[in-house]
């Protein structure tokens, strides 16, 4: 039935598009060219994307905001004597030094002006400022009455959208502009990043503006014939049903938009760039991906076995290790907390991305550095923290290694109040607002690490798992959390809870869980792994705020 509805929306579109005069009749010739197709100079893409800086920019910087990481606001600025309305989040370590700047571009048909804001949100909270423009016929610069969302962008006569495409790239260009005379920007560090047809449009940016560092560039392609002849979506099954119907000429219509499809500007300026894609994304097909890539002088590309849909919370990490060198990164949390992330490389045929954290420790422990692990998941929809000791880790391992569990895994050194603690305030920072938010899994007989001796390694069936008769899964709710925080800071402050070298560790409180389940007997581990895969299931977990409701193919990376 959603095929069907689709496809007869995609039916209306081209009408309407037959109605504006939108088609260049089969065997009329080729349109007016502005670059001559393939081999698309120098020089007329320096002509054709040429603008006047001196214009005025007339910016108006409204603040909305603050939270403990980063400043907000409204930004409108001018653009060929159109106004551009972004979001701006200004990083408030930029006081003490300069932040390097992220130009953050939405997909294609965008409903909201915050698609792109949980990823502003996840770089201004790691040092990177973010602005996040809304791109041409798109949220308050909607015209008229379109059938979708920011359809006229790419959707009549194909002279109007290569105009379109060219507004687009100059509105990042004046952004570049406005970043430049901003105090704790770093004008030197200044990227773009987009996803789908906004990575096209950062792509086109990116080869023209010698000015921007690093590109990144989200389940884009390049190569609009091949995208016209392989995407498969229904307003493409259309306007290939109108080309055999002679409606419209395919070849002309190419032509005409060459200068406006990346893979064929030249890059003149040769930068760091790096393309995350699926291998099997019906739109923005494998082909045309590997295109873009080769097109780009200083290009890497990572693949997932996944669709069009690339998973939000590792393109995150991914990234801002990638705008910043795959330097360290550190961000503070609430409590004395702060975290130092480390991102691994992607590791072929898994499903999620490892981050090893140093953690400083907060609530009196002197500021002791807990060396922690965050497994990433690839999954597009809101998701839970499951925090568990590395030990407790192991021993599920037999059950949940190899299976997609849609969550944030949290692994902690031991079972201790104040590293429960640490995972606590750093689920606060990820921001996460799945219900229940976070879960807690430890063995209840015991300190996890099991008895002395034993088998050290990862057989959970015997050795140092022997003695482990019961485990505890508890669940906190985005309420609880921070409930569970404070009563934990509480005890912790009780003298000489943390011994007399800050070396003792407390026992994480059951009752500070909103709901806790027990599992005792032979084969608890399995029992507990079995709980997780059945109450953290994909199909329990709400889409991702002001995202698509993205479908789940569980992607691995390749």
């Amino acid at each position: 039935m959603l095929r069907v509805v689709r496809g007869a929306l995609g039916v209306m579109v081209l009408l309407m598009w037959l109605l504006c005069g939108g088609v260049v009749p089969a065997g009329a010739g080729a349109v007016e060219e502005v670059g001559g197709g393939p081999g698309v100079s120098a020089a007329e893409v320096e002509a054709f994307y040429w603008y006047d800086p001196e214009e005025p920019l007339s910016p108006v910087v409204v603040s909305v905001g603050r939270t403990q990481w980063y400043d907000e606001y409204e930004v409108t600025y001018e653009s060929l004597g159109e106004t551009v309305y972004s979001h701006f989040m200004l990083p408030v370590s930029s006081v003490a030094s300069p932040a390097p700047c992220l130009v953050g571009l939405h997909g294609m048909f965008s409903r909201t002006e915050h698609q792109f804001r949980t990823m502003g949100d996840f770089c201004a909270k790691r040092g990177i400022a973010v602005l996040m423009p809304s791109m041409p016929f798109h949220h308050r610069r909607t015209k008229g009455l379109p059938l979708i969302p920011g359809q006229q962008l790419i959707v009549g006569r194909p002279e109007a959208v290569q105009v379109n495409l060219r507004r687009a790239v100059l509105d990042v260009r004046r952004a570049v502009d406005w970043l430049s005379t901003v105090p704790g920007v770093d004008a030197a560090r200044v990227s773009v990043s987009g996803a789908s047809l906004g990575g096209v449009v950062a792509a086109l940016a990116f080869k023209v503006e010698p000015r921007l560092a690093r590109g990144v560039f989200v389940g884009a392609a390049s190569g609009v014939a091949g995208i016209l002849e392989s995407g498969d979506i229904d307003l493409l099954d259309v306007f290939r049903a109108a080309a055999r119907a002679g409606l419209v000429d395919p070849e002309a219509f190419v032509e005409a938009l060459q200068i406006v499809d990346p893979i064929n500007v030249p890059d003149a300026w040769p930068r760091p760039a790096l393309l995350i894609n699926g291998w099997s994304d019906a739109i923005m097909v494998k082909e045309n991906a590997m295109r873009l890539k080769e097109s780009l002088g200083m290009a890497e590309q990572l693949w997932t076995t996944g669709g069009h849909y690339v998973p939000l919370y590792a393109a995150e990490y991914l990234i801002v290790d990638y705008l910043l060198g795959g330097e360290e990164v550190r961000v503070e949390a609430t409590g004395g907390f702060a975290f130092t992330e480390r991102v691994r490389g992607v590791e072929a045929g898994t499903d999620n991305l490892w981050v090893d954290i140093s953690a400083e420790l907060g609530l009196g422990s002197a500021g002791t550095v807990a060396e922690h692990e965050l497994s990433v998941p690839m999954v597009n929809r809101t998701v839970p923290m499951v925090v568990m000791s590395e030990d407790t880790y192991r021993a599920l391992a037999g059950t949940i290694e190899g299976r997609h569990l849609p969550a944030f895994v949290y692994v902690v050194d031991e079972d201790s109040c104040v590293e429960f603690v640490a995972a606590l305030a750093y689920a606060q920072v990820l921001g996460m607002q799945a219900d229940p938010q976070v879960y807690y899994v430890a063995p209840v007989n015991g300190v996890s690490g099991g008895g002395e001796g034993g088998d050290q390694g990862s057989d959970h069936q015997g050795g140092r798992y022997a003695g482990y008769a019961e485990y505890a899964a508890g669940t906190l709710r985005p309420f609880g959390v921070n409930q569970a925080m404070n009563t934990i800071e509480s005890l912790m402050k009780v003298p000489g809870a943390l011994g007399a070298t800050g070396a003792g560790r407390m026992a994480v409180p059951l009752s500070i869980f909103d709901e806790l389940h027990m599992f005792g007997g032979a084969g608890a581990e399995d029992e507990v792994g079995k709980w997780l895969l059945e109450n953290i299931a994909v199909e329990n977990l709400e889409p991702i705020p002001w995202f698509p409701d993205y479908p789940c193919d569980n992607p691995r990376w390749l």
